[in-house]
């Protein structure tokens, strides 16, 4: 028994098709008269302006069809269409045929049987290439039009080896992309067992051929059906199958005489999204219609990609969509994890970050959860210690008023960066996210330096305000301590946390100066280590520390009048300096939502690829150079 699952069914191999059939999406119903008449393509490239490619039935076989002889319909509506026949051009044929060990016996035989009745069904003047394959794809024969020659070498094909399907499609697509129209007709059981390629380059090599392609399955045994089905649906071609290797010869013969009676029809469409058409053809008494589903893009928009679903198609699922669903579940997993660890870190209790705490153990508060966040972090902290890094990471987070242990940050660190991979890579894809992941990572440490930066700001903008006021506590007869005591009660954020800092060290024992000047390390002013250095002076020789520090004081507000005037002066440059190197970045985030196949050009390609990290390098160095002529040392 034979059945046709084609997305542009002949009448010949409709009358053989089973009772059940299911559909697919938008799917066209062929309304058969005396024949069906098969939908073979839809060009939209110039909406509202459409043209369709017809086939018309065995029945008009012959008949030469005019306008007259055409009815379309857009959604019910009547339209006149513009006729032009296609039997009188050009066009060459690529055979392509399964000779892998699972067609030995009657199935070799009768696939040669009706490939050799292909070439007697096509005109003469048809060049055909004939392409078999086994565990790889090899020539047959070049384009001929010699049916002696052709028929042949086709006796002489033998079933050996596996299936390399995937390479045979790629193969096939290289030849018929050489002619100037071309169809490819591929014979197979339809299972791919040791292609080098992959069902992607088949599908890309298909498409980029621009050729009518026709699949036949054979089922047997080791039948694989997704994945012809998935090629006929990305080529807008044709899946015909049978289980009779008898019925092969009345499916090549459909094909046959589905080449030499083809017609495109154009008309101007009325409606846009997915419309639906019907098409009726009718001449000496024999009529034939079929009916299709269109995506028709908004007027003046261009597009390549169509939806075409045409008669007595059964539905499949979509190959490839298994293959994506798994990365897909690791990709909200990750996600998950990431954001857990994310809020595990951020609002679970911590202690003051000093040094005389900032070494100590971390000890897990009985949560399974927590343990291993606990875990991570102390695994962290371990490498970090090994390395000589966790030092200097924990100067660099005290600096930015941070109160988190290395090891925490390095555990949030890689967590937001692996989150922000898997976010973006389900939202776009793996270049974008490795992106952003890049990013992320370095954008993370830049936002501590940052912090760092405008906390050592603020803490110099703070500092000819502290500097009087424990110029004051001296005068008023308070000792130094007690003027250090007053800052840290009475100033603002940060200075009265580095300065609580002082006073909470100096009475568990350390010397009042050493923790002054471990302060004036942490904040990284030298301003301050000038207000330190003259404590210690004084301390040693002796005089009035209040005056002194008035003169400081005096000096320090000058150096922030000279540095608040360049500042605004060099305004501009860093204005435009920031602008121009979001711009680009900007650009190309808003063109991956809102035209992704549009940005797609620069990542899917070598070149493309190879631009943006040129691009990227140029603006970096850009964005150095524009901060070295903005920043003011002295």
């Amino acid at each position: 028994m034979m059945r046709a699952r084609q997305s542009r069914p002949s009448r010949t191999v409709a009358l053989l098709a089973a009772c059940v059939m299911v559909f697919l999406i938008f799917p066209g119903t062929a309304q058969a008269e005396d024949g069906d008449l098969a939908v073979l393509g839809v060009d939209t490239t110039t909406s509202p302006r459409i043209s369709i490619t017809v086939s018309t039935p065995p029945e008009l076989s012959g008949a030469v069809l005019n306008a007259s002889d055409f009815e379309v319909r857009e959604s019910g509506a009547l339209r006149k269409a513009r006729v032009t026949g296609v039997p009188s051009d050009p066009f060459d044929v690529v055979m392509v045929l399964d000779t892998s060990g699972s067609m030995r016996g009657a199935a070799l035989e009768a696939s040669k049987a009706a490939a050799t009745q292909l070439l007697v069904g096509l005109p003469p003047d048809v060049a055909v290439a004939i392409v078999g394959f086994g565990s790889a794809p090899y020539t047959v024969s070049g384009f001929s039009t010699d049916r002696t020659l052709l028929a042949s070498q086709i006796e002489r094909l033998e079933a050996s080896g596996e299936t390399a399907l995937y390479d045979a499609v790629t193969v096939g697509s290289e030849l018929a992309a050489r002619a100037e129209k071309a169809s490819l007709v591929l014979l197979s059981d339809g299972k791919d067992t040791a292609s080098a390629g992959s069902f992607e380059q088949a599908t890309t090599a298909l498409v980029a051929s621009k050729a009518s392609f026709y699949a036949v399955l054979l089922q047997t045994a080791e039948q694989g059906i997704p994945a012809l089905d998935a090629l006929t649906v990305a080529s807008s071609g044709q899946l015909l199958e049978t289980t009779d290797p008898n019925a092969l010869a009345n499916i090549y013969g459909s094909i046959a005489g589905e080449l030499s009676n083809q017609y495109i029809l154009e008309i101007r469409a009325i409606g846009i999204g997915s419309i639906g058409f019907t098409i009726r053809a009718k001449s000496a008494g024999v009529a034939a219609s079929g009916s299709t589903r269109i995506m028709v893009p908004p007027h003046n928009s261009i597009t390549t990609e169509v939806t075409i679903a045409a008669p007595k198609v059964i539905t499949i699922e979509e190959p490839g969509f298994a293959g994506k669903m798994p990365m897909l579940i690791i990709g909200l997993v990750a996600l998950f994890v990431g954001l857990l660890v994310f809020g595990l870190l951020m609002f679970r209790s911590r202690d003051d970050p000093s040094q005389l705490t900032s070494n100590r153990a971390v000890k897990a508060d009985g949560s399974s959860i927590s343990e291993l966040a606990d875990r991570a972090t102390s695994y962290a902290q371990e490498k970090l210690e090994k390395s000589g890094k966790a030092g200097h990471l924990n100067v660099a987070l005290e600096r930015a008023g941070i109160a988190m242990r290395p090891g925490e940050f390095v555990v949030l660190q890689l967590t937001v960066t692996f989150s922000a991979f898997a976010l973006f890579y389900l939202l776009t894809n793996a270049i974008v996210g490795l992106v952003i992941a890049f990013a992320t990572f370095f954008g993370v440490r830049y936002y501590i330096n940052h912090k760092a930066s405008r906390r050592r700001r603020k803490f110099g903008e703070q500092l000819d305000q502290t500097l009087p006021l424990i110029a004051s506590g001296l005068r008023a007869g308070f000792g130094l301590m007690q003027a250090v005591d007053a800052v840290a009660t009475e100033s603002e954020s940060p200075t009265s946390e580095e300065f609580r800092r002082v006073v909470t060290e100096t009475r568990m024992g350390r010397d009042l100066v050493d923790s002054l000047q471990a302060m004036a390390d942490r904040v990284d002013d030298d301003d301050f280590r000038w207000v330190v250095q003259a404590i210690d002076i004084h301390r040693q020789v002796g005089g009035d520390l209040a005056e002194v520090l008035d003169n400081v004081d005096k000096t320090i507000r000058d150096r922030n009048h000279v540095r608040r005037q360049v500042a605004a002066m060099s305004g501009e440059g860093r204005l435009s300096a920031i602008i121009l190197f979001l711009l680009p970045l900007g650009m190309c985030v808003v063109l991956q939502f809102i035209n992704p196949e549009y940005f797609g050009e620069l990542t899917s390609s070598s070149a493309g690829i190879a631009m943006l990290i040129g691009g990227g390098v140029l603006m970096l160095l850009g964005g150095l150079w524009m901060r070295r002529i903005t920043r003011l040392v002295f």
